[in-house]
């Protein structure tokens, strides 16, 4: 779970309210009477591009006609993760499935080693980027596999030969729920144990859900803070994330916080974490400020305290639910404003 450093926007920050419009307008755009499908995207072993440290890798989604012709239409990209040879990218690209009755529907990812001083990925064009790898498959393959969960080898297109090592993983999850709620949360820390000899931690927070589709052990990323550096008492800016994003739109499906030591090389540590949900933190919102408190535990393998003790605290500063603009309201927001999100 070390690659989540995310270069989404100037503020490092994953699941802020530029990305909950973003996710609007990709399902807003997928149209009203199709099967909406979110993919998240990992990888593994990737090589690196870059001369001193590990790729900046941004994979890429493509769809295509079923039509037999090799012309692609670009579905969405990830974030970029800084100098990571395994990432697991925070932003899910949005796609629809056709069903049994469709036809087939190719798909294509592409891994690149992006431009991380990019403010966004979107920003990025795609033939400047180095070429890492890629796989294609089929949407009904994800959509009927175990767990909605694929890998698939990477094949570098200029060898046609697979890359050794090098994998791609797709999930899956169809957005069946309409809830279009838009949850906003802030959070601080307290007490944080230090990860640094020599200095507090940088720490961030990550949220994971557990996927509907998988095990007790699958867990997905769902948003990120920003960094915070040389500080065992962090206070992070509000995020913003639609709730089927967060939750899968279901209140009490557990959430992991996880607290971070951000690392340049790529190599976070984890300080604690905390098993919730998001029933679980609108009570605490709702709580005497005194008792808004989540404690944090070491996870196993902490270098820096047994597994299980107590390793800070988390503060549950916000929890706001509203409702958010319909998918023919965000249509015709984005179309109004040029479509630029």
């Amino acid at each position: 779970m070390g690659g989540l450093l995310s270069v989404e926007d100037k503020s490092n920050q994953e699941g802020a309210v530029s990305q909950v419009n973003l996710y609007k307008w990709q399902l807003a755009s997928l149209g009203l009477g199709t099967t909406r499908v979110e993919v998240r995207l990992s990888a593994h072993g990737l090589p690196s591009k870059d001369v001193t440290s590990k790729s900046d890798p941004m994979a890429v989604l493509f769809t295509s006609a079923a039509t037999g012709q090799t012309v692609w239409s670009e579905l969405g990209r990830t974030n970029v993760v800084a100098n990571c040879a395994s990432p697991e990218w925070v932003r899910p690209v949005l796609a629809k499935s056709s069903g049994a009755d469709g036809g087939p529907q190719p798909m294509r990812v592409v891994v690149y080693d992006a431009d991380r001083r990019a403010n966004s990925p979107d920003s990025l064009t795609l033939t400047s980027q180095d070429y890492i790898g890629e796989a294609e498959f089929l949407m009904a393959d994800l959509m009927t596999a175990p767990g909605l969960t694929l890998e698939l080898p990477l094949l570098d297109l200029a060898s046609g030969r697979q890359l050794p090592g090098c994998s791609v993983v797709l999930k899956a999850e169809e957005l069946a729920s309409q809830d279009n709620r838009v949850v906003r949360m802030a959070f601080s820390a307290t007490g944080l144990a230090k990860e640094d000899v020599v200095s507090k931690s940088d720490p961030f927070l990550a949220a994971w859900k557990r996927r509907p589709a998988g095990g007790e052990a699958d867990w997905v990323p769902v948003f990120k803070t920003e960094t915070r550096m040389n500080n065992s008492d962090p206070l992070w800016q509000p995020i913003e994330v639609d709730i089927r994003q967060l939750c899968s739109a279901d209140e009490k499906l557990p959430i992991k916080l996880q607290v971070w030591d951000h690392d340049s090389n790529g190599k976070h540590d984890l300080i604690g974490e905390a098993l919730t949900s998001l029933a679980a933190l609108k009570e605490l919102a709702m709580a005497p400020a005194t008792q808004r408190t989540i404690p944090l535990t070491a996870p196993p393998g902490n270098k820096a305290a047994k597994t299980g003790t107590r390793v800070g605290s988390l503060s549950v500063r916000q929890v706001v639910v509203r409702e958010g603009p319909t998918p023919t309201q965000q249509l015709f927001a984005c179309c109004s404003a040029g479509g630029q999100q």
